[in-house]
């Protein structure tokens, strides 16, 4: 199916549910607007100048810097986190044509396990994430080093090749760096549909997958750019976010073909069996 054929697949399938996509909207809106009045709560308690949190240097000599991100990060894990995970849940379910109602009665009555693996997992990924952007850390900071500290026009014959050696490095890392996110993409979506898979299992399958379709990814996120363009209009966003979420879902289907086996129905089915 080409991307056209799927996104108007999803935008009638996204007309069919629109009770429930504008519910699931309000829902992300909410745990959004929850995150930033968090962060501004910690902006007024810590009352540092907002351009040091997102520094290097005040998160390396700033205590309240440390505390700043520790505390984002456990807003995050808390809040965000199992609001995605649950998210992505309704959208699989309006691509499979399912009852939502049921669905989050099941999590519900599993808050304890479903929250958990949510929390585990979205934990794994970040420091996935993460280790795989070291690289591309390190030698960013070595072109800030070479061009701003110690200044372009000071520079010797040793420390310009030094400043090309790190951009080439910066790009040859970003490249990869961008490569590795493409390659566990539908990690996230391989444990919606099988919630008792490995989270290290789902992104080598994803990776797997992937192999040889990062440009076809890469061409289905860039087709939503005219859409996203009337977002500055505010309002559009209570269509556009279900819509993204609906394609998004059935091209990771288009993907997974036959392996994309969903095994919560049948979980749901023996919860129901025993209530």
């Amino acid at each position: 199916m080409s991307i056209r054929d799927l996104k108007s697949r999803a935008m009638k399938r996204t007309g069919e549910y629109s009770g429930s996509c504008v519910s699931v909207t309000v829902f992300f809106l909410s745990a959004l607007v929850a995150m930033v009045l968090g962060q501004s709560l910690l902006y007024l308690l810590l009352k540092n100048s907002p351009t040091e949190y997102y520094s290097l240097r005040g998160l390396i000599s700033s205590g309240t810097v440390k505390l700043f991100w520790a505390s984002q990060l456990l807003l995050f894990f808390t809040l965000f986190s199992p609001t995605m995970s649950v998210l992505r849940r309704m959208f699989v379910d309006m691509c499979r044509d399912m009852d939502l109602t049921v669905t989050r009665q099941f999590i519900y009555s599993h808050a304890t396990m479903y929250y958990s693996r949510a929390y585990l997992n979205s934990f794994v990924l970040l420091l996935l994430r993460v280790t795989a952007g070291i690289p591309l850390l390190l030698s960013g900071i070595g072109v800030n080093y070479f061009v701003n500290i110690l200044e372009i026009s000071r520079l010797t014959s040793f420390g310009l090749v030094c400043l090309m050696f790190c951009i080439t490095l910066t790009a040859v890392t970003g490249g990869l760096f961008i490569r590795y996110l493409i390659s566990i993409s539908l990690a996230p979506y391989m444990m919606v549909l099988d919630p008792r898979m490995s989270i290290f299992d789902a992104c080598d399958r994803s990776a797997a997958l992937m192999e040889g379709k990062h440009m076809l990814y890469i061409r289905f996120l860039l087709s939503f750019i005219p859409e996203m363009l009337l977002m500055v209009l505010v309002f559009p966003f209570f269509f556009f976010y279900p819509f993204y979420n609906v394609s998004y879902v059935m091209f990771v289907f288009e993907l997974l073909g036959e392996r994309g086996k969903d095994k919560f129905p049948g979980m749901i089915k023996r919860w129901k069996k025993y209530q």
